[in-house]
């Protein structure tokens, strides 16, 4: 995937506003830590969190590290715009 270069332009009576994004390859990833007291509590809600995510994208995948008391976890998606839908959907 490429970058996505979006801008808008926003004319009112009150002035000109003009707005850019850019979706880039690597907003495909959720990054979230859990803590918890130890390895095995914080992956309960992570496998709740993965099989969500994976019931609207079946291609999602996943990383996790146990940290001191930290379960760092990434979430990836095909795209980015399949990570911010899920992510809207968490809402």
């Amino acid at each position: 995937m490429e970058n996505i270069e979006k801008n808008v332009s926003v004319d009112s009576d009150d002035g000109h506003v003009e707005i850019g994004t850019v979706i880039a390859e690597e907003d495909k990833v959720m990054s979230l830590a859990i803590e918890a007291k130890n390895e095995a509590t914080a992956r309960a809600p992570f496998q709740m969190l993965l099989a969500q995510a994976q019931a609207q994208c079946p291609e999602v995948s996943s990383t996790t590290q146990w940290r001191g008391k930290q379960l760092e976890i990434q979430l990836i998606f095909p795209t980015a715009a399949q990570r911010l839908t899920f992510e809207m959907s968490l809402a």
